[in-house]
């Protein structure tokens, strides 16, 4: 750093004049108003950084402790260079003499590793996780079937009885996993009060026959509103594109997830109010599990005869009818049955009456008839198309089921 010299021209036991006051303060004015305090003198005054050149420090290197480890802004490229040339460049915390890392910049290949738990947005919503667990663990839970009336909703969370949603600004915790088609849902609309409840959504009734689309939706009105709890809703709607603001009218703008659909009833003019049993993969399959006759396909009738006639159905996209198909699937799989005697199971384009799948049952003779084929075949949903059972000319009892989809919207 430079060196501070004031001339003294003082004489002992005489009193000073005003030249030599003022030759000493020249030489401070000298020292001081000159370009002294740069990053050289302070580097050479032993700082452990080195850059105070210019407000804006373009292209000046800043020092750690040495000359190894820098900061750089290069305006031409332009990049902040971090630099550290004996090893990995690390952050931590030091508290007394322990020192805690949790970040570092490897500089062999310029990895980054991340010790501890990331953090964001702590302050809305559920707090059961951080975001790196989310990143790394987190998926969507399946829908699971319970009983007749109930379905429920997978363990997703840290522990084994926690189901964690996330929705469009925040986690949620469905608080209550148990959804029943025999209970209103409390919780989604300004009416309620009282603790949540999963169930069907206000104004929606429970019918024979019908498809209904659950949803994640956050609890909003009620004991449990705090911004971290859902609940699960079912409703009619599905979640398509053109339905969108119906249902944010229902359950609040950004406030719902879908989680997929259920199928109440059978369509086999018997049990016709229960919940079909079903499992959900993990790629959006929905599978039924049961049907309703022994030797015959599982999953949901769409039509059955018993008469010497093919059997055929119809496509029908929609929720409306008992023989619908849910517009969420994109992929269908059929069953087909004959009681006895062999068959073949068709789908076919209705206006040009190709046949464009064709799959069928074991053949056997006359005296094998007994035998009750099923056979399975899985399809693109595509209107104007229709499913055939194709029979001899003897009359048995024929059925057509859906007996699992592909839901897209999962």
């Amino acid at each position: 750093m430079g060196t501070l010299a004031v001339t003294r021209a003082l004489v002992s036991n005489t009193n000073p004049t005003e030249a030599q006051f003022d030759t000493m303060r020249t030489d401070l004015l000298n020292f001081f108003n000159a370009a002294s305090m740069n990053q050289n003198n302070i580097a050479t005054g032993g700082m452990t950084y080195a850059s105070l050149a210019s407000p804006v420090a373009n292209n000046v290197t800043i020092k750690w402790t040495s000359s190894h480890a820098t900061i750089q802004y290069v305006s031409a490229d332009p990049k902040l260079k971090i630099q550290n040339t004996q090893g990995d460049i690390i952050w931590a915390h030091r508290t007394g003499s322990t020192i805690t890392e949790f970040l570092s910049l490897r500089s062999s290949d310029g990895a980054i590793e991340v010790w501890g738990q990331m953090t964001i947005n702590e302050s809305v919503g559920n707090q059961t996780v951080g975001l790196q667990w989310l990143l790394s663990r987190y998926r969507k839970p399946r829908l699971l079937y319970s009983t007749d009336d109930i379905i429920t909703v997978e363990s997703n969370g840290p522990n084994s009885d926690e189901s964690l949603i996330m929705m469009r600004d925040r986690l949620c915790k469905i608080v209550d996993t148990t959804c029943s088609l025999a209970v209103d849902a409390n919780g989604e609309t300004s009416g309620d009060t009282g603790a949540a409840v999963s169930g069907r959504a206000a104004a929606i009734a429970r019918t024979a026959n019908r498809w209904y689309y659950i949803y994640a939706v956050r609890v909003q009105y009620g004991d449990d509103n705090g911004g971290t709890y859902a609940i699960l809703v079912a409703h009619t709607t599905s979640p398509e594109t053109s339905n969108i603001a119906t249902l944010n009218t229902a359950f609040g703008t950004g406030e719902w997830v879908y989680m997929g659909v259920i199928r109440n009833g059978y369509n086999d003019g018997v049990n016709t109010n229960i919940i079909v049993p079903f499992v959900y993969d993990e790629c959006g399959y929905l599978r039924f599990t049961q049907g309703t006759s022994a030797g015959q396909p599982a999953g949901v009738t769409m039509a059955t005869a018993t008469d010497t006639s093919n059997l055929s159905y119809d496509l029908v996209i929609g929720n409306a009818a008992a023989a619908t198909i849910p517009p969420v699937a994109t992929r269908v799989i059929f069953g087909g049955h004959r009681e006895s005697h062999g068959f073949e199971l068709h789908y076919r384009e209705i206006a040009s009456l190709e046949n464009h799948f064709i799959t069928s049952g074991c053949y056997h003779v006359t005296e094998l008839s007994t035998l009750a084929p099923v056979v399975y075949m899985e399809v693109p949903l595509l209107s104007g198309y229709r499913v055939v059972v194709v029979i001899g000319n003897v009359s048995t009892t024929k059925r057509i089921t859906v007996f699992g989809l592909l839901d897209h919207y999962l």
